[in-house]
Formats: structure tokens, sequence, C-alpha cells
């Protein structure tokens, strides 16, 4: 029998691995943001799959100012603050100074995706923006750097919506 060294480190997986960067630089002006779309929310909608061209802020004044625009096709799944996700982005400094009161996504023709709190999935179509309202309005220095959370307010799942495939399957069995 041949003896083998041993060496533990290099078998551990990179995610438990502590990385000392996180902790170090942390970004500590970060805005958090809530957006609501009324018409989705009242709908009934819980989660969104959408074909994102670009990003823009509104201001309090109505003119239109870029926050990203995406390079290439992107699809963006986009669910409540009950599943704790958000979308992060560092383009604060894009803003100029001035306070904010909604962001326009805009899409693609091809696509989009509403899913619905019952599991009901339709494709939006004949749609070239959506507009989310931001809650308690968002206030830019100007010479603002960080990150901003993009969290949104969605419509509920309901639980009867994972027992779905179940009941689909057994009502099929008894016709």
């Amino acid at each position: 029998m041949k003896a083998r060294k041993l060496y533990p480190n290099q078998y551990v997986p990179n995610s438990v691995v502590i990385n000392p960067y996180f902790y170090t630089n942390s970004v500590t002006n970060t805005k958090e943001v809530i957006l609501i779309n009324e018409w989705s929310f009242n709908e009934g909608v819980s989660e969104m799959e959408l074909n994102v061209v670009k990003l823009t802020a509104f201001d309090d004044k109505g003119n239109e100012h870029l926050f990203f625009e995406m390079p290439k096709e992107n699809i963006v799944k986009i669910k409540g603050m009950r599943y704790a996700r958000f979308l992060k982005s560092h383009s604060l400094d894009k803003l100029s100074k001035g306070t904010y009161l909604y962001f326009r996504f805009y899409l693609k023709s091809n696509f989009n995706k509403f899913i619905y709190s019952n599991g009901e999935e339709k494709y939006l179509s004949g749609v070239n923006c959506l507009d989310f309202k931001i809650k308690n309005k968002l206030k830019v220095d100007g010479h603002q750097t960080g990150e901003v959370k993009l969290w949104f307010d969605l419509a509920p799942n309901h639980f009867i919506r994972h027992l779905k495939p179940i009941i689909d399957f057994i009502r099929k069995g008894t016709e």
C-alpha cells in the first residue's frame, strides 16, 4: 500500500473560502430603491422575465436620464421582495443631481413573460417599455458613487400554485 500526502486546502471548494476583499472593501454607499408597477401588481403578477435593452430614470422635471444599457440580448428575471431578490447596479454615478420618480425598462419585442401568482404564464407582446414608480423617490447628490439595489414590489405567490401540476395530473386521470 502506497502512502499519499494529503493537502486539505486544495480540496476546499471556493464558496467556503473566506474572501477578505468582501469584508474590507465592501461598498458603504448603497441606495436601496423599491419599485412598483401598479398595473402588474393589480393584475397579480408575481414574477417577470424581461428582455431588457436599456434602463432609464425620470427626474421630477420629466427629463429622462440613461441609467444603463445592455450590450446584447439579456433576459432579466425579476422576482418580488418576498424572494429577497434584487437587481444591483454600480451606475449611480451616471445619474445627475436631482430627485427621481420612476424607472423605465425598455424592452425588445420578444421573450418577455409575466408569471402570475396562480402559476399562469403569459407572454407580453406589443409592449416596448414598462414604467416602475419609485417608492419614497430617489435623491441623488450628483457626485455620489456606489451601488443601487432595485427591489420590486410584486404580488405574492399563492401556495396552491405549487400543487397545480399534481391537481392537473389527477384531473387528467379522472376524465
